[in-house]
């Protein structure tokens, strides 16, 4: 019996029990759980983290951990031609820069002043407003440097059908500009429908700019085929193809292989920004 006794101690100090182990649960979106370990995701200074607390960038806008990290936006990035996202044009994602042409729905070409990251914002950022998930705030420091003014509305975990939700706040508060950035799909699908209603409501803006995904799950092709497909029906609505941008880019992002690290970050703002700077100001 002591035997037994002695068996079942050394057992039991090799072998816990299997309720002493707490089982890893699949992830189910890339922002349920935190992307570094040991760290837990905050909005930069200037960067609103839910609907009701939207605020402009102030006087510290730019201001962020990575100001001044070299970093360059790759492939043709943008488009509202309905051209299928991850197509880079014939562009190597590995040198396509700033420099690289951004074909707008009539047929013009433009090329941005720089192919490297400018020292000083390419434009003001007032009158531009953007709308997305953690993707958005990671790279909040570098768009508020290079568009300085502009509105950033931020939230971990968001998804798409939560953004009419965010407009009609931004409208109430006279915060919704001319030029509406949404940087949504990370954490899920929709419909082209929904979509369509999001934009309706939006209204008749200058401009509204969709930026596809690049992300490590399921519903990657499905969100940037339907951004796709709604950016080429809407005549007032450019796509950004950050999945070409960041092909054969690893290097831009946390191990995830979602959210950006400084490196990518400013890749990120680069191309958006350019979208942006590629909008003729409205005839006046």
């Amino acid at each position: 019996m002591g035997m037994t006794e002695e068996f079942k101690s050394a057992a039991a100090s090799l072998f816990p029990a299997v309720g002493n182990f707490i089982p890893t649960n699949p992830l189910t979106t890339p922002e349920s759980q935190p992307y570094l370990p040991g760290t837990k995701k905050s909005a930069p200074s200037g960067v609103a983290t839910s609907p009701n607390t939207t605020t402009s960038p102030t006087s510290n806008a730019g201001k962020g951990t990575g100001a001044g990290v070299a970093g360059s936006a790759t492939g043709t990035g943008v488009t509202d031609n309905g051209t299928k996202p991850g197509s880079s044009n014939g562009a190597n994602p590995s040198t396509a820069g700033l420099g690289t042409a951004i074909t707008g729905g009539n047929g013009a070409t433009t090329h941005p002043a720089s192919p490297t990251v400018p020292a000083v914002a390419i434009r003001s950022g007032q009158g531009v407003t953007a709308i997305g998930d953690s993707v958005l705030i990671d790279a909040s420091p570098y768009l508020q440097k290079l568009l300085p003014g502009m509105v950033l509305d931020g939230q971990v975990g968001r998804q798409m059908l939560e953004a009419g939700t965010v407009v009609n706040q931004l409208k109430s508060e006279g915060k919704l500009g001319s030029r509406v950035i949404i940087e949504l799909g990370t954490n899920g699908p929709f419909t082209s429908e929904q979509l369509g209603s999001l934009i309706r409501s939006i209204g008749p803006v200058q401009e509204i700019i969709l930026v596809n995904v690049r992300v490590p799950r399921p519903w990657e092709s499905v969100v940037n085929t339907t951004l796709a497909q709604v950016a080429a029906a809407y005549p007032q609505t450019k796509l950004v193809d950050w999945y070409a941008a960041s092909a054969n880019n690893n290097e831009y992002f946390y191990p995830d292989g979602v959210h950006l690290n400084p490196q990518g970050s400013q890749a990120y703002a680069n191309l958006v920004a350019a979208a942006v700077e590629s909008v003729k100001p409205p005839q006046g």
